[in-house]
């Protein structure tokens, strides 16, 4: 069916990505309580650029896993074979064989007159060009929406607009701590965006490494994103 028709309207949602996006933004905004925390405590800076450290790689880690799950979805379309395929009771194979052949033929990507494994053929060719290239579109270059990660900038000054609302309790006006938060929107809609598209970015090279490389390599790029933002 897939091979077969437009997929202009499909939509995949893996169920890994709504368990990651939980999971981060309920990271992010532990992290950012316990940022405030420390800057109420009055502990040392670098307890905090220690935490922001911490929630980075965890975000980094968690985007990066679904891209080497991409990519691997990607490769296994790339290069599908039908004789390889699983087949949930092994005994029908000749029958999803045939199917496949009559399918081909109905539809017309093969002549009527094409041997059983032309028509394999020309099916395999189909899933390794049109459906891996719409896979491709249809789960995009990052992992989440452009609300998604706004709402995630969100749940990063969310912990700071509860100490604001404290403030206005204690006597504090309005206007004095909107003026505190001014820059709120310009963090959130872009630079906290950015910021994350940036990680993403780097998450999504040298999907190769696993282990202790791919540790270090999310540590190392934390640290340089972390230290130029």
């Amino acid at each position: 069916f897939l091979v077969l028709h437009s997929m202009e309207k499909l939509e995949l949602v893996p169920i890994m990505l709504p368990r990651s996006f939980l999971f981060i933004l309920v990271g992010h905004f532990f992290f950012q309580l316990s940022n405030l925390g420390v800057r109420i405590c009055g502990l040392p800076e670098v307890t905090m650029v220690a935490m922001n450290c911490c929630g980075a790689a965890i975000y980094m880690f968690s985007t990066r896993s679904w891209a080497k799950s991409r990519a691997e979805i990607h490769q296994t379309l790339l290069h599908f074979s039908v004789a390889e395929a699983e087949c949930a009771v092994e005994s029908d194979r000749e029958i999803v064989y045939a199917n496949i052949i009559a399918l081909m033929r109905a539809s017309r990507r093969v002549k009527r007159t094409a041997s059983p494994q032309q028509a394999l053929k020309a099916f395999e060719g189909e899933v390794r060009g049109h459906l891996a290239n719409e896979f491709n579109k249809i789960f995009g270059r990052f992992a989440f929406s452009h609300v998604e990660y706004i709402l995630l900038a969100l749940t990063v000054f969310a912990p700071y607009y509860v100490d604001a609302w404290s403030l206005v309790a204690q006597g504090s006006s309005i206007r004095e701590v909107i003026g505190q938060r001014s820059l709120d929107p310009f963090m959130i809609f872009t630079a906290t965006t950015l910021w994350h598209l940036t990680l993403e970015v780097a998450g999504n090279c040298f999907l190769h490494l696993t282990g202790l490389r791919n540790l270090l390599y999310i540590l190392i790029m934390n640290g340089v994103i972390s230290g130029v933002a």
